[in-house]
């Protein structure tokens, strides 16, 4: 029986895959950031749809390079997925905030067309352009130098932008009215963020797969909202769970040889399980004192009649948004 690969086998080969595991640290740290908005926001059927299509984009790319005769060598993937990405996002927000039926519709529409149209496409690629399965599920193992670079530089501006606008942004997210009230740039501020958020899709569907993109957008937040007492901590406690699958998940693979965006997502979902679970047997063995349910429940329902800022208890932000 042969032994399974150890911790210093993995170091060992660390300069065949360095650049796969820093990218997956990357984007899952900064994903994860993001996916607190998307979580709170009630936003998650939009990243899953926004993923499909950047693989899409993706594959069109692909295919307009190989079918092109040269007239499209200056296109690059990238650029495919964020334009695909970005008419994506004016056809979901073309739509009122009151339309919420017709854009989930619509955000069914193009996630199926997506997942149909890079498969569709994928079949007219030459073999050896692109492997669809890794760009729909992540089985990717190596990331080149220039694709690692070109995401360092998306997950740069990403985090300069949030550490400058991550309040505002928190506000058009949970009470666009008052943000409106307070004259913030809600427009620029609402592109911007679904600006980043693209960006940051679109560069993981590309170098991860479009399985890990979702992934990492999603279950960090579903982690971080339960544990953090307020918005701030549940984005730090998100990027952190999102760094952690993104190099866990590689380790998993590299260990049990495991399709590596699989790896990943599965270990965020343990990650949230455990998360859950252990919730709930601390809510049971020190159930909150009755003073303090009545004192968060006196704080819920003036936040009901008054404006309560966003940027305190992720709960409370979610009974508001209710």
């Amino acid at each position: 029986m042969n032994e399974l690969p150890s911790f210093s086998d993995f170091f060992a080969s660390w300069e065949l895959f360095s650049g796969a595991v820093w990218s997956s640290v990357l984007v899952g740290m900064t994903l994860g950031l993001l996916g607190v908005y998307i979580v709170l926001g009630r936003m998650v059927f939009l990243t899953a749809a926004l993923s499909q299509v950047a693989g899409l984009g993706v594959a069109f790319s692909y295919f307009l390079i190989a079918t092109g005769g040269g007239f499209f060598a200056w296109l690059s993937p990238e650029l495919g997925g964020i334009a695909f990405v970005f008419m994506c996002l004016l056809l979901a927000f073309r739509l009122n905030e009151q339309d919420r039926v017709d854009r989930d519709a619509m955000l069914g529409m193009l996630f199926v067309a997506g997942s149909a149209g890079t498969l569709i496409i994928g079949g007219m690629i030459p073999q050896e352009m692109t492997d669809i399965q890794s760009l729909l599920f992540g089985s990717a193992v190596a990331v080149l130098p220039e694709d690692l670079l070109a995401i360092l530089v998306v997950v740069t501006g990403v985090l300069i932008l949030q550490f400058f606008c991550w309040r505002g942004f928190v506000e058009i997210i949970y009470d666009p009215v008052t943000a409106l009230v307070q004259r913030l740039p809600t427009r620029r501020l609402r592109w911007g963020l679904l600006g980043s958020l693209a960006m940051m899709i679109a560069m993981s569907t590309h170098t991860l797969g479009a399985l890990p993109t979702f992934s990492f957008t999603i279950l960090p937040a579903m982690f971080a909202v339960k544990w953090a007492s307020n918005v701030f901590r549940a984005m730090l406690l998100a990027a952190l769970v999102g760094a952690v699958m993104g190099f866990g998940g590689y380790f998993l693979a590299f260990r049990y040889s495991f399709p590596v965006g699989a790896s990943q997502t599965a270990l965020g979902l343990l990650l949230v399980w455990f998360g859950s679970f252990l919730r709930f047997g601390l809510m049971k063995l020190f159930p909150p004192a009755a003073s303090e349910t009545q004192q968060a429940a006196d704080s819920a329902g003036q936040g009901h009649h008054h404006h309560h800022h966003p940027h305190g208890s992720t709960d409370d932000s979610r009974s508001e948004t209710s």
